[in-house]
């Protein structure tokens, strides 16, 4: 699994705001290899990536050293017994995830309730704006397949834009914030199903604010589906737990005005160790060879769970 998290709330908003971020030192997070070969293939494994944000005009993600391993596996794959066999047209069955909605679907707006000082319909405008933010950076294939971040830029604030720009480069923290496929890795034309749920508060400085915490379960097309034992050997699971802050013009300055990505939690599960390090998805079984590995202390079904808690245990390293 791979995990971050990162912490804003925005500091008050002021003529003397800076406009570059100001970074604060991360937190650590200790890492503890362990090998985990089990009947000739990579058992599915999760990596832990930890970020910090630092306040001073944007809010700053920062990732932290990959932790934990994957382990080697074999060119041959088995069907484990109990499993049922992999299908390429239902590439889900077997797994949690198979009776989730897919795609767009899965991310459900409820009723929007007057909060503080802001209308139902305030609520339920920013509802509607942080739905195709979610679905921009975790479902549009423009983004996942093409990684085109134009649609989802449009979305957010200005000033958001540079940053998510800077986030998404080389030694950012883009899997806080989006979902991109690997370079060689194809998704299935399947859609990813997911679950999860959204709800608005009124943040420590007055803002309207939308807590997310979605899981997207990603289907992958493998090369040699005759290999595929196991539906996560081609699964790629994605949590996040962000919130969405909402800056109206008449509290701010025009470009901060829009929506921002705020703080946030999650994790990666069951995917390519060398892809996640990079800040992008692939399934394991692109992974022949790697290091050291998760231990069987977790059900792999719980990190399809929203009632799970977040934490950072294996990953990978190396």
């Amino acid at each position: 699994m791979t995990g971050y998290g990162f912490e804003d709330p925005l500091e008050q908003l002021g003529e003397e705001w800076a406009r570059e971020a100001e970074r604060r030192a991360m937190r650590g997070v200790q890492a503890d290899r362990r090998k985990a070969l089990r009947r000739g293939r990579l058992k599915a494994l999760a990596v832990v990536v930890v970020a910090a944000v630092g306040v001073a005009g944007l809010a700053v993600y920062r990732p932290w050293e990959s932790v934990g391993a994957a382990e080697a596996a074999s060119t041959t794959t088995t069907t484990t017994p109990g499993k049922p066999r992999y299908d390429p047209y239902r590439p889900f069955t077997g797994t949690p995830a198979a009776t989730w909605a897919d795609g767009e679907a899965g991310i459900v707006v409820g009723e929007a309730r007057p909060v503080g000082e802001y209308t139902a319909e305030q609520v339920a405008e920013v509802y509607a704006q942080v739905r195709a933010v979610v679905i921009a950076s975790r479902l549009d294939r423009r983004l996942v397949e093409g990684h085109d971040l134009e649609p989802l830029y449009a979305l957010l604030a200005p000033t958001q834009r540079t940053w998510v720009a800077e986030q998404v480069a080389p030694g950012g923290a883009a899997l806080a914030l989006v979902s991109r496929a690997a370079g060689g890795s194809r998704l299935s034309p399947v859609a990813p199903k997911v679950s999860g749920t959204m709800r608005a508060e009124v943040g420590p400085d007055g803002e309207l604010v939308v807590k997310t915490d979605y899981i997207v379960a990603y289907a992958f097309a493998p090369d040699h589906p005759d290999l595929v034992g196991d539906p996560l050997d081609v699964i790629v699971v994605k949590r996040s737990r962000t919130d969405f802050t909402r800056h109206f013009p008449d509290r701010v300055r025009a470009d901060d005005a829009g929506l921002w990505f705020g703080p946030g939690t999650g994790y990666t599960y069951s995917m390519a160790c060398r892809a996640a390090r990079e800040g992008f998805l692939a399934p394991k079984l692109t992974e022949r060879i790697a290091v050291g590995g998760p231990a069987d202390d977790r059900d792999p079904e719980s990190y399809f769970d929203l009632g799970q808690p977040i934490e950072v245990d294996q990953g990978c390293a190396g």
